[in-house]
């Protein structure tokens, strides 16, 4: 399909399922508008591929390759710091990707409204470090950090917008904010995660003094910029100022190797030799709806009192010790699917999960129940296998806006050796020629990987793209209940400790240093973790703090990193407004009828 074919949407039209509201309008090759969608009602940002017109046929299908392939690879990311992808493909003529909604300004037009301090620029490179942390981890380098790619909401929380690397494509040069080996092949070295240090340290430059890089190729030879250690604007940490130094280093070895490095460098020391306690974003988040009345101080934090110690004492001891010899085996994942379908025509796909030594056995499954011209991939992981401990309770549910599938989940437990498991599938009359789905895998209600499998669908489709790789398990989470129901969320917790090894679970009781700035503390947690699991009963749906936990989290996060776990039966505790659509009944098994006997 030619992308360049199609009329643009106008504001009361539709594109998809989307309305649109209102039009931005052309930036180069992209096309901007804002929308909202009333299935899911929620509004959204829509992006279409508008290449200039008489483009060759080969250079039009770069670009729309490449327009695609980055909205799958940020498709896997969730970060309050990277712009959540929602859906993407070809429709009416246009490749299209739609976004989350974009609040803020640029860093840009944002400059000189607020004063530029320590707590700003530590909670901006916190946040922005740990975004790249993902996505390095992902060998995605962003490529184009700059004051025109960065927005700033009004508490100051980054957003790093889309690279757009179809800009490349169609032939635009670098901005004055790439690195140097960005620019030319023989400029300073190979380009990796370095190079979006650098840019991000002349962004930060540029937010202190106001003032553009040089061309950074000049900058090997002959660099006219002062170190702003030197030009010590008043009142900004010199550590922090040497590390913006450091960062935009023309030279590959004098930055850091790395984005984990970098935030190692930020989190160090400062200057008065203190370890730094504020890393997040100042200040506590403001709430999308009027903050309730603030409890008392003394109703959350007694539980780091005698209760907190008893509690602390018991989880503590159901959690494994350093001594406990593993339990947990390395898993692989695998999927067999086919690579073109014809709408309302059924087909099967399969989910295989093993260890290697039976690697050869799942092989063999896969041969013996496919068709020649399907994929049979295995090794599908980003990193390596990841660990299960065996009998793990596992769900495998596969979703996709265009296929329809059944069962609509199936569960297993983890045998340490190999399972597989297989779903018929049906693609629907409206689904575009290249439509996409995901294999979502969960341990006990925790997704720890999501493989996205993409389908040419029609009569003379041709091959589709093969299944992309899982995305990494999540590695942390905060806890939010009721303080009646904290012993049962303890359980509950241990239990998600011991089937997912690794998963870092911020619990207040535990991990809430006493005699400090505790709201601000679960403000900064809630921001930084990658999944908010929101324990819900009776108890939680009167409860302030549970409330304020849930909005700043819907402040701070995408829907999709909110977890709602149920302890009781959703017609006993309904579930909150925000989250009702998601059918708590059928979308996390309520664990029997015991919990309806709760007073």
């Amino acid at each position: 399909m030619d992308p360049t074919r199609g009329a643009l949407p106008e504001p009361g039209g539709s594109f998809r399922q989307l309305w649109i509201k209102r039009v931005a309008g052309p930036d180069g090759p992209l096309w901007h508008a804002e929308a909202f969608d009333p299935n899911v009602i929620r509004a959204a940002t829509l992006t279409l591929l508008v290449p200039p017109p008489g483009l060759d046929a080969d250079r039009l299908a770069q670009a729309t390759q490449a327009f695609l392939d980055e909205a799958l690879a940020l498709a896997r990311f969730n970060h309050p710091a990277l712009a959540a992808v929602w859906d993407f493909g070809v429709e009416q003529g246009h490749a299209y990707v739609v976004t989350a909604p974009r609040h803020g300004r640029t860093l840009r037009a944002w400059r000189g409204s607020v004063p530029i301090d320590d707590a700003l620029l530590r909670g901006l490179l916190h946040l922005t470090f740990t975004a790249l942390v993902l996505l390095h981890r992902e060998h995605t380098i962003h490529g184009a950090i700059s004051p025109e790619r960065l927005l700033l909401d009004e508490h100051a929380r980054p957003l790093l917008l889309p690279p757009e690397r179809v800009r490349r494509v169609l032939g635009e040069p670098p901005g004055p904010y790439a690195a140097p080996e960005q620019v030319g092949a023989d400029a300073g070295g190979p380009e990796g995660p370095w190079s979006d240090l650098y840019a991000l340290g002349a962004t930060l430059r540029f937010l202190i003094t106001g003032a553009d890089p040089p061309p950074a190729v000049q900058r090997l030879h002959d660099d006219p910029l002062t170190p702003l250690a030197a030009l010590a604007p008043p009142g900004l940490d010199p550590d922090l100022l040497r590390l913006v130094d450091r960062l935009m280093a023309p030279r590959v070895g004098d930055r850091p190797p790395s984005a984990d490095a970098a935030l190692a460098a930020l989190s160090g020391p400062s200057a008065h030799g203190a370890p730094e306690r504020t890393l997040a974003a100042p200040g506590p988040v403001a709430s999308p709806q009027p903050a309730p009345a603030e409890p008392a101080r003394s109703s959350r934090s007694t539980l780091t009192g005698r209760l907190g110690d008893a509690l602390a004492s018991w989880w503590r001891g159901l959690r494994p010790t350093a001594a406990e010899p593993p339990a947990d085996d390395p898993v692989w994942l695998g999927v067999r699917a086919p690579r073109r379908c014809a709408p309302r025509s059924e087909f099967t796909v399969h989910l295989a999960a093993y260890v290697q030594a039976a690697r050869a056995a799942v092989q063999a499954q896969f041969d013996a129940a496919g068709e020649p011209d399907e994929r049979r991939l295995l090794d599908v992981a980003p990193e390596g296998a990841s660990r299960w401990r065996r009998g793990a309770p596992v769900t495998v549910r596969p979703g996709g806006r265009h296929f329809r599938f059944t069962p609509e989940e199936r569960r297993f437990e983890w045998n340490g050796q190999h399972r597989l498991v297989g779903f018929t599938a049906c693609a629907a009359d409206d689904a575009p020629p290249s439509a996409v789905f995901e294999l979502l895998v969960l341990i006990d209600t925790v997704p720890v990987a999501a493989l996205p499998v993409q389908l040419a669908v029609g009569p003379g489709a041709g091959a589709a793209a093969p299944a992309q790789r899982a995305v990494r398990a999540p590695a942390s989470a905060f806890a939010s209940y009721a303080s009646k129901d904290a012993q049962e969320v303890a359980g509950r917790l241990s239990t998600l400790v011991r089937w997912a090894p690794g998963l870092d679970i911020f619990q207040d009781c535990l991990d809430l240093r006493p005699n400090e700035d505790f709201k601000r503390q679960l403000a900064q947690q809630i921001g930084a973790r990658e999944l908010f699991l929101l324990f819900w009963s009776r108890h939680a749906a009167t409860s302030p703090w549970v409330r304020w936990e849930l909005e700043t989290a819907l402040a701070h996060k995408a829907l999709e990193a909110i977890l709602p776990l149920p302890l009781e039966d959703p017609a006993l505790a309904p579930p909150p407004p925000e989250l009702a659509h998601l059918h708590l009944r059928d979308r996390f098994m309520v664990a029997g009828q015991a919990f309806s006997r709760r007073p």
